[in-house]
């Protein structure tokens, strides 16, 4: 219950914005951004499926993107993630790599396991068996 609490309170007061990801050498402009997550397993707390095709010791991480979405869709979309089902929402993209860089047009916090850890711009550089997290 408190991730469901605590995603409509981002939802009414995030202003989403502009980011530069770049996936294994590949630079992508996203416009909107509510939320990256990058996971090397297919669950966060309370069951969400946030990154289905995650696996934990491939070495690669799997990068969800929820961009281009208004309040509404996204509130109307959020129960899809509960299933994986979202994976087919045209607000959200995937991608998979080793090294993910990341870098915003307004600072963003930077949660691991639900702890602030750093802000952006970041670098993820995953390795079979650990995973390192460089602010």
């Amino acid at each position: 219950m408190a991730y469901i609490l605590s995603v409509l309170r981002v939802i009414c007061s995030f202003q989403p914005t502009d980011v530069t990801l770049v996936v294994d050498g590949q630079k992508y402009r996203l416009q909107k951004v509510w939320l990256i997550a990058i996971a090397n397993i297919p669950n966060f707390g309370g069951g969400m499926l946030i990154c289905p095709g995650a696996v934990p010791n491939d070495g690669v991480a799997e990068i969800c993107v929820v961009s281009n979405v208004n309040r509404w869709q996204l509130l109307r979309a959020f129960p899809l993630i509960f299933t994986g089902s979202h994976v087919k929402h045209p607000g959200v993209r995937f991608f998979r790599g080793q090294h993910i860089q990341l870098d915003s047009q307004t600072p963003l916090f930077v949660q691991a396991d639900g702890e602030v850890i750093a802000h952006t711009p970041f670098t993820v550089e995953m390795v079979p068996g650990c995973q390192t997290v460089c602010g």
